[in-house]
């Protein structure tokens, strides 16, 4: 696992194109011991360490599909070390220490160094984004989505929809958006088939 500089937590629907952060105004008051802290993120090396982040805790796991040479997934990732920070693991840069447990656990995978990975995960798509409930060896699968910046919101919403526990007779807030990318692919896959029956 490699931990990231911390970055204050921010609305997470901020425009990623935005530089400006505000500043926090101490009034002479003691330093805040957890300003230098750093959020975490693992990043997959193969099938094995997938399987071992999933097993670590029970805790909800979110996990970013993404390529170095795919400039959606680079204004994607800015939104997605927020979250990290705002909902992940705080560590002390120092002692590697962790200081405070967030309630979600971050991965990546780089799509290009692992493509038969993230094939077998159905995520070649990108940006992708994939929800697991860890269960200590037993996790599973949630749901998956394609998820450009713009639609980072979703991600948010599915995470905090998640961390609540699901309310009795409400749709998740990826339902639509995944049966919307699902039509979009059986007509897709239909053209593709008229095309060649010609």
């Amino acid at each position: 696992a490699k931990c990231f500089p911390s970055k204050p937590a921010l609305d997470l629907y901020l425009d990623s194109s935005s530089t400006a952060l505000p500043m926090v105004q101490n009034n002479g008051a003691s330093p805040d011991p957890y300003r230098n802290l750093q959020y975490d993120i693992t990043f997959v090396q193969g099938p094995q360490d997938f399987l071992d982040f999933l097993a670590r805790d029970d805790r909800l796991c979110v996990i970013f599909v993404r390529a170095n040479w795919c400039q959606i997934c680079k204004q994607f990732s800015t939104k997605w070390r927020k979250m990290a920070n705002a909902y992940g693991d705080k560590y002390d840069p120092n002692t590697g220490e962790l200081v405070i447990p967030g309630s979600i656990r971050f991965a990546e995978i780089e799509f290009t160094e692992h493509e038969d990975l993230c094939r077998r995960l159905d995520a070649s798509r990108l940006p992708h984004v994939l929800f697991y409930q860890g269960a200590a060896g037993m996790a599973g699968k949630i749901t998956q989505y394609q998820c450009g910046p713009s639609a980072f919101g979703l991600v948010v919403d599915s995470a905090e929809f998640l961390l609540a526990g699901p309310p009795q007779g409400v749709a998740p807030p990826w339902a639509e958006f995944v049966a919307a990318q699902e039509q979009m692919l059986r007509e897709k896959a239909e053209r593709e088939q008229g095309g060649q029956q010609q």
